[in-house]
């Protein structure tokens, strides 16, 4: 499973927002570790 669309050049903070329950942070770790491996310099905080 590859990125649907090309990166964002010069990206460095990402914020991710708001999930509502335990379940929902489960099922955004893959979203996460996607993130991580397409922008492995950038700073990624999870907002709850």
């Amino acid at each position: 499973m590859g990125a649907s669309s090309p990166l964002v050049p010069g990206v460095e903070k990402i914020a991710v927002l708001r999930p509502n329950k335990v379940g929902d942070f489960v099922f955004a770790l893959p979203a996460l570790h996607a993130l991580r491996a397409a922008y492995p310099a950038a700073w990624i905080v999870y907002l709850v």
